[in-house]
């Protein structure tokens, strides 16, 4: 069950899916469990509960709605999709154990067989189907090709869905934890509130109990059709601050602390008793510049300045601690169908004065720079603020909360350059490419608008001709260097830190680390 991961180091270990509770979980226990036994064979000895701490409470355990990476920390586990992905970002099966293109616009999945789910429930093409119409639901724009309402359980096992126009990226879509298989029986029976409250999968752990905003408690499903997980629990503690989870880590409260701070680097690096976890990740950190601003950011020349005299490398070093590789494009390096653009705007002052002069606005303008309140993003908006005076632009930063951003954008407030990141969750470029460029797009905050790029991407939805395609993509990557209506700048690194005596834990390119093979050996 792997969710596009890449192996790093830990052992894997899972969950299982029950009912909620108010009460402590008594995951402490050691009878009947896997370090009991383990100690009686001889073996070494394991915990039979890991513990892990992140910074965000959920706001659902809904699968189809809780689709930020908070929440699929946890949901991973309880969870399982049809499609995966291997250390090496290869499609690989997980629910189907084959998929196939009848034809450009029929795709037949073919379910695995005896899986259940964690109510004893068989898992069936009907729920399959069920789920494909709950994303549907919640918004997601692959109704605009997919005849939702006519997809087809072919037997219990086979699925079949017709395509109202071509789409050959759509399977990688089916990696994504949002399309975790929910159960139609149960979900009908309970209703969506109580499904929220009392949720099931097929993943190989379960809900045990969690008390909102405190913790979460997962329990391995013995009868996971992958086998059991190595661990009987694994228990999700919310966390805000940051350095209370480095503490919590160095104090042995926690085996697992997610989002370590880029300056505790080095304290875990140098702490015998822990070890310092790190993988690329599929999250772009980038700007969104405001085209059709009433200042000169309107002109892609002044845009393009902007990006010339940032210095990418220099906010990689002084703000993440080198933890981070420069971006040119708006989706990571490894992701399916990402190119590389031709000329990209790499660090150069001077060629960013000339074109400020190009331009008219050699004496520069004022313009406001808007921004989540967290301490890595306030550093970088000081960083870019300093670079962009030299080329006599004076940046105000506003720090906003970042659904009050959202809401102004969307409202058509003024505003000059935004930051944001964008996480590829399906490793497929159209998962960016789709909401941030084509105009009128949920996440066009840019407010961009181009036909050549709109006529290029709408066609490279359709076309299932590969080098067709490649010819698509290449004028819409070069669309966005030249008019740069975002401005990417680094691809992050996640790092974690954790117990020396943690093994097995892979590491997920969009935070979804995977416990099922995890295991903490008592010292």
């Amino acid at each position: 069950m792997k969710k596009m991961t890449a192996l790093i180091l830990a052992a894997a270990m899972v969950f299982s899916l029950a009912g909620c509770s108010q009460e402590k979980s008594d995951a402490g226990g050691t009878a009947d469990t896997a370090g009991a036994q383990a100690e009686a064979s001889g073996e070494r000895k394991i915990k039979d509960e890991i513990v892990f701490a992140q910074s965000s409470d959920l706001t659902t355990m809904n699968p189809c709605i809780g689709t930020q990476e908070r929440a699929y920390s946890l949901t991973n586990h309880m969870y399982d999709t049809l499609l995966s992905y291997d250390s090496e970002m290869n499609l690989e099966n997980s629910l189907a154990e084959s998929y196939e293109w009848v034809d450009d616009l029929t795709l037949q999945l073919n379910i695995r067989e005896g899986v259940t789910f964690h109510n004893g429930d068989p898992l069936t093409a009907e729920d399959v189907i069920f789920t494909f119409k709950q994303r549907a639901e919640s918004g997601n724009a692959y109704k605009e090709y997919v005849d939702v309402d006519n997809l087809e359980a072919k037997d219990d096992h086979t699925v079949i869905m017709h395509f109202m126009t071509p789409h050959p990226s759509f399977i990688y879509q089916l990696t994504d934890p949002a399309w975790g298989i929910m159960p139609k029986n149960y979900f009908e029976e309970v209703g969506e509130e109580g499904f929220a409250k009392a949720p099931i999968g097929s993943g190989p752990y379960k809900l045990k109990e969690y008390v909102t905003g405190d913790y979460y408690t997962l329990e391995r499903f013995e009868d996971y059709w992958g086998g059991p997980a190595k661990t009987q629990y694994l228990t999700m503690k919310i966390v805000p601050e940051a350095g209370q989870r480095t503490i919590m880590l160095e104090t042995g409260e926690i085996d697992v602390a997610y989002e370590v701070p880029y300056v505790d680097a080095a304290k875990i690096i140098d702490n015998d008793d822990l070890q310092f976890l790190s993988t690329p990740s599929m999250k772009i950190v980038m700007f969104y510049l405001n085209t059709q601003s009433a200042t000169p950011l309107s002109d892609k020349r002044v845009r393009q300045a902007i990006e010339y005299a940032i210095d990418k490398e220099a906010i990689v070093q002084a703000v993440c601690y080198g933890y981070g590789t420069v971006a040119y494009a708006i989706v990571p390096e490894s992701v399916t169908e990402y190119k590389a653009v031709k000329e990209p705007h790499v660090y150069d002052l001077e060629k960013a004065k000339a074109l400020m002069a190009e331009a008219g606005c050699a004496d520069g303008f004022s313009m406001e720079i808007w921004t989540s309140s967290t301490q890595t993003n306030t550093e970088i908006c000081q960083v870019i603020q300093e670079q962009l005076a030299a080329i006599n632009i004076d940046a105000e930063i506003l720090v906003q909360d970042a659904n009050t951003i959202d809401a102004r954008i969307d409202a058509g407030d003024e505003y000059g350059m935004s930051l944001h990141f964008y996480s590829c969750n399906s490793g497929h470029a159209e998962y960016t490419l789709s909401n941030i460029l084509p105009t009128g797009m949920t996440r066009n905050d840019s407010r961009f608008s181009s036909a050549e790029y709109d006529e290029a991407y709408y066609k490279w939805l359709v076309t299932v001709d590969e080098a067709e395609r490649d010819e698509l993509l290449t004028t819409m990557y070069e669309i966005q260097n030249d008019e740069t209506p975002v401005i990417p700048l680094y691809n992050e690194v996640k790092i974690l830190g954790a117990t020396k005596n943690l093994e097995g834990l892979e590491l997920s390119m969009i935070g979804a680390h995977q416990f099922e093979n995890a295991v903490v050996y008592v010292d």
